[in-house]
């Protein structure tokens, strides 16, 4: 689930990750938002990737969620798809009630209890699927379809596509049409 938080009192997005070991800040948020990063030597894995150094650490960040308030470390590291990932100490400390099914969170660790709105999706693109998504997708045989961008330089021309990408095109040329639908097919 993902809602709206100020930090450093600014709004940004969050994800709330109950499987998150630490609470990351993706590094370039953390510049945008003016965090000052302590130096750290330490390396994280996310899952299908190889080690990363992190950027740094980012202490005492004053975080704002409704009328709740606290401040809280980060870890400033690459991070692709989100903005802000709170991991399950987090919650914790906010005696945070997650209530999926009325798409909201409840803070109980302030003064007065507060509900908070959560979206599903952490992107402004409702469309976007992780890869992780589509694998999972695939396996249980869910009807899926992928398409593919043409890719350009900023002057406009195009770019050859990678040699095993034009492999598979044209090792399925039977299967691929010369032009993609505008809508999917109906559900069987």
């Amino acid at each position: 689930m993902y809602m709206d938080i100020k930090l450093h009192g600014q709004t940004t997005r969050a994800m709330v990750d109950t499987g998150a070991t630490h609470n990351f800040i993706a590094d370039r948020e953390a510049k945008q938002l003016g965090l000052t990063l302590e130096k750290n030597l330490n390396r994280m894995k996310a899952v299908n990737s190889e080690a990363k150094r992190i950027f740094g650490l980012v202490k005492g960040v004053p975080i704002k969620i409704g009328s709740w308030s606290r401040s809280t470390n980060m870890m400033a590291v690459p991070l692709d798809d989100f903005q802000v990932i709170l991991r399950m100490e987090f919650m914790h400390a906010m005696k945070l009630v997650p209530l999926p099914f009325l798409d909201s969170l409840c803070l109980m660790g302030g003064d007065d209890p507060y509900v908070v709105l959560v979206s599903r999706r952490g992107t402004k693109d409702p469309y976007q699927l992780s890869t992780l998504q589509l694998k999972k997708g695939a396996c249980k045989g869910e009807l899926t379809f992928v398409a593919a961008m043409k890719l350009e330089s900023l002057d406009g021309e195009a770019i050859k596509e990678p040699a095993a990408v034009a492999n598979v095109l044209k090792e399925f040329t039977d299967v691929m049409p010369p032009e993609l639908s505008k809508t999917l097919p109906a559900a069987t």
